[in-house]
């Protein structure tokens, strides 16, 4: 379990980095709005942290790929959820400024992160 949440970690820090990275570029350099830039940032980062968490940290290789994606969709879309209404929500009332995007993106990643590991765990990549 230490190493599945290790690898977990790791993988959403790369999700991240992604997600952030996508997003500040979006917003800073093509003028994207801070909400809008988001979308493409999540998917994205959702297709990367799919393959590399259904493939190393869960070690599911057997498992149906389409099965798999379409379930880890699912989850991923209640997690997204979850992460989309927290930096909407700091977005709006902190009032961070676009040079600072990837503060909110990185509270609304906190606060899906927790869900994401038990949904994959126990229900995408159940053995």
């Amino acid at each position: 379990m230490k190493k599945q949440i290790a690898s977990f970690l790791a993988v959403g820090g790369l999700g991240f980095a992604v997600d952030a990275g996508v997003t500040q570029f979006l917003v800073s350099f093509l003028g994207a709005g801070q909400l809008m830039a988001r979308i493409p940032a999540i998917l994205i980062a959702v297709s990367i942290t799919f393959y590399f968490n259904k493939n190393h940290t869960f070690d599911a290789r057997d498992n149906c790929m389409a099965r798999s994606f379409g379930m880890y969709a699912i989850s991923t879309a209640f997690a997204q959820s979850l992460n989309f209404a927290t930096y909407s929500l700091a977005v709006k009332t902190l009032q961070i400024s676009d040079h600072y995007t990837f503060i909110a993106v990185a509270m609304g990643s906190v606060c899906a992160a927790s869900v994401t590991f038990i949904m994959s765990k126990y229900w995408v990549f159940k053995k």
